[in-house]
C-alpha cells in the first residue's frame, strides 16, 4: 500500500492534536487511575432503547448505571417510584448529581444552554444558584472545575474530547464536512451505501480511523490500566466493523452518536435526535418525576446488597470488562435485591454474549425476540448484542 502525503499529514495532526490541542497528559493518566475524572459526560447507549423497553414492560424501582445520566434520567417516567443510578466514580456521581440540580431548577431551553447546548444563558451565574442544592462531595467537585461548567458540562467528559479529536481530524484532514453531513442526511440505506463508498471510504479515511481508534491513541485519555491485555487495532478493528454496519443496514438520519462523533452536535430537528430526556417530548416529565433519583456512589454489586424489591435493572455494558467473578457479584446482587416474582433485566454487549453464571442463568429467562427488537433500535455503533429478559 502506497502511502501519500495525506496519510503522513493525517499521523501527525493525530500526533499533535493529542498532546497539544487536548491538553491530555501524564496527570490526566495518573488521575484516571484512581477513577476521579470524568471519562462520559453524555452515556454512549442508545437511551431510547431502554425507554421503549420500560414503555412496554414497566418497572417500579430500578437500577441503571450512573455515567453521563442520560438513561436514569430517561426512565424517570411517572410509574417509577425510585430510581438508583450507581457509579462507582464520584465524579460521574457529582455529574448526575449538577445535571439532577439542573432540572429541578431550570426550563428545558435553560437546561440545555446550562449543560452547552446553547448560549443564552451565564452558566457560571446559574451554578452559583445551583450550588446550594448539591452534596458537599459534587461541589467541592464542580468548585474545583469552573472552566468545564463555563464550557458546558455535557461536554467535559474524557470521551467526549476524544470524539471532539477524532472529528477535528476527520473533518478536517479526510473527509468534506459536506459528505459526512449528506450521510447524516439519508433517509435510505442504498443512498447511504454508495454516497458512502464513492466520497467517504478511501484508503485515508480507514488509515485515519486505524490510526485514531488504535490503543496508543485511547491511552492518553483513558486510564493506561482499561487496555491491559488489549491489541493496539483491537478498538479500531471494532469501531470501523461496527460503523460499517451501521452504515449498511439502517439510516443514519437522526443519529445523534454519529452527529457527537463528527460534530460534536445533537440532531435537535429531528425525531430521536437527542436522549430522551433531553428531548421537547419527555423533559417536563423527567423534572416532574426528578426527586425520584438517587445517586449512589458505590461498586454497583455493594449496592445491590443494600436493598430490596427492584424489578427493574438496566445495566448498559458491565460485563465486557470485568473478571468472570465481577459478573457473578453482580448477579448475586440482582437476585438479592430484586422483587418477589419477576424482574426485568437488559443489558449490552460490545465484544461477545456474556455467559451468565449458572445459578443465575437458570432464573433468567431471556427473551428472544424483544432482544433483537432492542438490538436493531440500538444506533450507538458500539455493541454486537442486546438482551433482555425476566429473572423469577
Amino acid at each position: 500500500m502506497n502511502i501519500g502525503l495525506d496519510t503522513i499529514d493525517v499521523c501527525q495532526n493525530t500526533i499533535y492534536c493529542i498532546y497539544r490541542h487536548y491538553k491530555i497528559g501524564l496527570l490526566s493518566c495518573l488521575q484516571g487511575v484512581l477513577l476521579t475524572e470524568i471519562y462520559f459526560s453524555q452515556i454512549k447507549e442508545d437511551s431510547w432503547v431502554e425507554k421503549d423497553l420500560l414503555s412496554t414492560h414497566p418497572s417500579r424501582r430500578i437500577v441503571a448505571i450512573g455515567s453521563g445520566g442520560c438513561t436514569a434520567f430517561s426512565l424517570l417516567v411517572d410509574d417509577v417510584e425510585r430510581l438508583y443510578a450507581v457509579d462507582a466514580n464520584p465524579a460521574q456521581c457529582a455529574l448526575i448529581d449538577l445535571k439532577k440540580a439542573a432540572i429541578r431548577a431550570l426550563c428545558r431551553e435553560d437546561y440545555l444552554s446550562f449543560v452547552g447546548e446553547g448560549d443564552r444563558i451565564d452558566r457560571m451565574e446559574v451554578y452559583r444558584r445551583l450550588v446550594a442544592d448539591l452534596p458537599s462531595y459534587a461541589a467541592a467537585f464542580w468548585n474545583r472545575h469552573p472552566g468545564r461548567i463555563i464550557k458546558g458540562i455535557n461536554y467535559s467528559g474524557m470521551t467526549e474530547r476524544f470524539y471532539r479529536f477524532i472529528g477535528d481530524n476527520l473533518r478536517l484532514n479526510v473527509c468534506s464536512p459536506g459528505a459526512l453531513q449528506e450521510l447524516l442526511g439519508c433517509d435510505d440505506v442504498n443512498e447511504q451505501r454508495a454516497l458512502y463508498a464513492r466520497s467517504v471510504r478511501t484508503e485515508s479515511w480507514l488509515l485515519a480511523l486505524r490510526l485514531m481508534f488504535s490503543r496508543t491513541s485511547h491511552v492518553p485519555f483513558y486510564p493506561g490500566f482499561w487496555f491491559t491485555g488489549r491489541e493496539e487495532t483491537m478498538f479500531s478493528d471494532f469501531f470501523i466493523e461496527r460503523f460499517e454496519h451501521e452504515i449498511e443496514t439502517r439510516p443514519l438520519r437522526g443519529n445523534y452518536f454519529f452527529s457527537q462523533l463528527m460534530f460534536g452536535t445533537f440532531v435537535f430537528d429531528e425525531p430521536r435526535g437527542v436522549p430522551p430526556y433531553m428531548s421537547a417530548e419527555h423533559y417536563d416529565v423527567t423534572r416532574r418525576n426528578i426527586d425520584k433519583l438517587t445517586v449512589e456512589n458505590k461498586p454497583l454489586q455493594h449496592l445491590m446488597m443494600g436493598l430490596d424489591e427492584i424489578d427493574g435493572f438496566y445495566f448498559s455494558n458491565v460485563f465486557d470488562w470485568g473478571k468472570d467473578k465481577d459478573a457473578a457479584d453482580v448477579c448475586r446482587g440482582i437476585l438479592h435485591c430484586k422483587a418477589q416474582g419477576t424482574a426485568r433485566f437488559f443489558f449490552r454487549n460490545m465484544y461477545r454474549p456474556t455467559s451468565l453464571p449458572d445459578f443465575f442463568a437458570e432464573r433468567f429467562d431471556r427473551n428472544e425476540e424483544q432482544s433483537l427488537i432492542s438490538f436493531a433500535k440500538e444506533r450507538s455503533m458500539l455493541y454486537r448484542h442486546a438482551t433482555t429478559g425476566t429473572i423469577n
